[in-house]
């Protein structure tokens, strides 16, 4: 896109930056998908859930991963 930008003459163009998210899920009943379940863990599926979310709203996310208890 730059260069037809610049082809047009145009020397300068605004930009809006992405939004920055940090993304994190809290539980020492929280296991990572492919990771064997211990009694009474669950796979944190929401995590991944929101983070494709928030990429396909043009956002750059952080993955802190999983914060335990």
């Amino acid at each position: 896109e730059l260069p037809v930008i610049a082809s047009l003459g145009i020397a300068e163009v605004p930009v809006i930056r992405k939004v920055r998210v940090a993304l994190f899920s809290t539980g020492d009943e929280l296991q990572l998908p492919g990771q064997p379940l211990g009694d009474g863990q669950i796979y944190d599926t929401n995590r991944l859930a929101v983070h494709l979310m928030l990429e396909q709203l043009g956002c750059e996310v952080i993955n802190l991963g999983i914060i335990r208890d």
